[in-house]
Order: structure tokens, then sequence, then C-alpha cells
């Protein structure tokens, strides 16, 4: 039995090291070849994480307790063998995945000014194999769809499918990938079903800069409101604002941590909001519009304390909820 089911990619991460992570390592170098290094650059080095936005999720909601399952198409692979232990050592459910003969779908990632930038490799991939068409469990009390999963068509109409008459809490983050889709206005329109599905809506301040360039932070709550009972936007060390319609704004402030690195942490708040949701028994639009604003409160504060724990490790690495209660 599931409380949370979660529809999107898995992929390796493959983190460029900084030059200061590369000292006293070797360049990457096969026997017989010059290392791979540009003249007054440092060596060229990755490591490799578990990852992918939803997975993420999924992992960040599991490690604080709640029943989460994952649908998505694994490769069969040594990349998708590693995907595998990793969901199954923190109690991941793997019912609803299909697995694939299909390569791994990798990810470049670089962190620039304090950001994570990425380069995507999905072409012949298993996640673009994907067919869906699984039953909802009937005790089923969240969803949760985002980051790139619907920018493909084929995904979107049957991730849609399954999920469109669902009537428990739906969540939707959209962690925008202009590394896939680099024009906002095409962007945007692989945006408005989702976006008038979900009733609790998460962005960060990047995805709100790059989709919607010239409007207003509070004009895009309006619209996002006209269906959604709550939008919160999330803004790295400044915390997150929490929106509603016709209500004041909510705001939390960030922990001050040692940051490592910031891969995962808007995933970790996902996760972290959705078990609180759940905890808290607001698993429908109605009772997150009856919810007081202390409730709220505590639901997103929490999620930015587990985001803030996330970020003092490297790769996603989200608490557990005995680490969120010391």
């Amino acid at each position: 039995m599931s409380d949370l089911l979660v529809f999107g990619e898995a992929l390796i991460d493959l983190k460029a090291k900084s030059a200061p992570e590369l000292e006293g390592e070797s360049p990457l170098q096969f026997e017989g070849e010059s290392p791979l290094q540009f003249e007054g650059e440092s060596p060229l080095q990755f490591e490799g994480f578990v990852g992918g936005s939803p997975l993420n999720v999924a992992l960040a909601a599991a490690r604080l307790g709640l029943k989460s399952s994952f649908a998505t198409r694994i490769s069969t692979d040594f990349f998708g063998t590693k995907i595998m232990k990793l969901l199954e050592q923190n109690n991941v459910q793997t019912d609803f995945l299909e697995r694939g003969t299909e390569p791994s779908t990798l990810a470049f990632v670089q962190i620039q000014n304090g950001q994570p930038s990425y380069s995507f490799r999905f072409a012949g991939t298993s996640f673009l194999e994907y067919q869906g068409g699984i039953a909802l469990p009937p005790n089923l009390r969240a969803v949760h769809v985002g980051s790139i999963f619907v920018l493909f068509p084929a995904l979107a109409e049957r991730t849609f499918a399954m999920i469109g008459g669902f009537t428990g809490l739906k969540h939707y983050d959209i962690n925008a990938r202009p590394a896939i889709e680099a024009d906002p206005t095409a962007y945007r329109a692989t945006l408005g079903r989702w976006l008038g599905t979900a009733d609790w809506v998460k962005c960060s301040r990047e995805d709100f800069e790059f989709l919607y360039p010239n409007t207003s932070e509070t004009d895009f709550a309006a619209s996002v409101l006209k269906e959604a009972a709550v939008l919160v936007v999330t803004d790295g060390g400044d915390g997150a604002r929490l929106y509603r319609k016709n209500q004041t704004v909510l705001s939390v402030q960030t922990p001050r941590v040692n940051v490592v690195d910031t891969v995962g942490a808007g995933d970790t708040f996902s996760g972290a909001t959705i078990q609180q949701l759940l905890l808290h028994q607001l698993e429908n639009r109605e009772a997150l519009l009856a919810a007081t604003d202390e409730m709220l409160l505590s639901v997103i504060d929490f999620a930015a304390r587990a985001a803030a724990i996330n970020c003092t490790r490297a790769g996603c690495n989200p608490p557990t909820l005995a680490q969120m209660q010391v």
C-alpha cells in the first residue's frame, strides 16, 4: 500500500568536480592516452550520483517515513542496477516500475554561482520508453509530477491519463529545465493543464524568472491560483513564500548552514512538503483551503529545514525523520 506515488525520471547525475576537489587526483585517462585536459584548465572529472528530480522526491518522502512508490522505466544496465539498489535501500516501493534494456539517462551537472546547471542525454534511453497504463492504488493519498516528464508529449499524455481523475492531493513541481527547452513561451505551453490540475504547485524563483520574465511574482501567483489552492515559491537561502487566493502571503526563512551543494534541495523540499501535508491530513483542495496560517507555515518551515540539511551533503541526500528531530 502506498500513500504517495511519484511519476517521472530516474537518471544518473554526473557532477563536474571543481578545481579544489581535484587537488591530488589524476585526470581522466585511458591506458596509452594522454589525460583529458585542456591547456590552462583543470582536469575534466565527474562524480556520479543516482538522481532525477522525481526520484529524489520519492526518496525524500520515504526517508521521512512516508510510504512512497515510484513509477517510471529503469534500465537493466549497471546504472539502472544502482538506481534500483538506492530505491530498495530507502524503502521506496518499486511495484509500479518498468524495466528495459535501453540505456540509462545521464545528466551532466556543473555548479555555477551556487546553482546546478544541467546537460542531459536522453536519446534512446529507458526513460522515453515508459508505457504507464497502471491503475492507481485504491488507498493512494497523493501523487507528485514535475520536472522534465511533462516536456515529452507521449510521456505527458500517458501520465495525465493515469492521474487526471485522481481526487487526492496532486502536487506539481515546475522545476524548469532550460537545457531541454530554452524558449520560455514554448515551455509555458507545456505547463497549462498541469497547473490547472494541481492542488499544490511549487516553483523556484529561478523557475519563475525563466518562465515569466516580464511578470511580477504576485501576478504569476494570481494566475496559478485560479486553479490551484496553493503556490509555493522557493528562494534558496532567502526561504520560501506561500500564496493563496485573497489571503496573506506566508513566508519562512531558510536555516543557515554550511552549503556543500544545492543539488536536490528543491526535491527534498517537495518530498518533505508532501510528508507534512499527509501527516496533517491536508490531502485535497478543500482541506488546503481550510488550513490555518499556522498549519501551512509549519509545513513549509519543516520543508525548508529538510532542504537545508540536504544542502550540507554532496548530491541529493535528504534527511531521515530522526535527523529532522535532532
